[in-house]
């Protein structure tokens, strides 16, 4: 949770994507890894901050709350599908 605790920035959630593909790599794609994938990619899409997570780099909160949908139809190519509404 270092790179995608409480607050986190877009190169520390960059960085954990790469652990996860090393990770997925050397064990596959378990079902906690996959869990950690979707978190980070959507935390790293969600540039504001919002709620109790803080992005230390875009820490402006959203006038209007956006509705986000998120699918594994991807993966492996990208992290995650992830389509605002």
């Amino acid at each position: 949770s270092a790179e995608a605790g409480v607050v986190r920035d877009a190169t520390g959630l960059s960085r954990l994507l790469a652990q996860l593909d090393a990770l997925e790599a050397a064990h596959g794609r378990t079902p906690e890894l996959v869990a950690a994938r979707l978190t980070a990619a959507c935390a790293l899409d969600r540039r504001e901050s919002l709620g109790a997570h803080f992005r230390a780099d875009a820490p402006e909160t959203p006038a209007e709350p956006r509705r986000t949908l998120v699918t594994l139809d991807a993966l492996p190519a990208s992290p995650a599908c992830i389509a605002a509404e």
